[in-house]
């Protein structure tokens, strides 16, 4: 697994979430997923902790099957 990702204000209600940009994919590998969002840098990386569907907990964004 590898990611990147940059530290963020607490978040609450009362601002807005927002990411915006391009994504090309060039090339992709059957039975692999991309995730792009949001996530909790301690929860989200605990390799034990994903779904039946490999998503990780505390996770928000969007997620590509290939």
């Amino acid at each position: 697994m590898a990611f990147y990702g940059d530290q963020l204000e607490p978040l609450s209600l009362n601002r807005a979430l927002k990411a915006s940009g391009k994504v090309i994919l060039c090339r992709g590998v059957t039975d692999s997923d991309v995730l792009f969002g949001f996530f909790h840098s301690e929860h989200s990386l605990d390799s034990g902790a994903s779904d039946r569907i490999g998503q990780p907990p505390d996770f928000l964004g969007v997620v590509i099957h290939m």
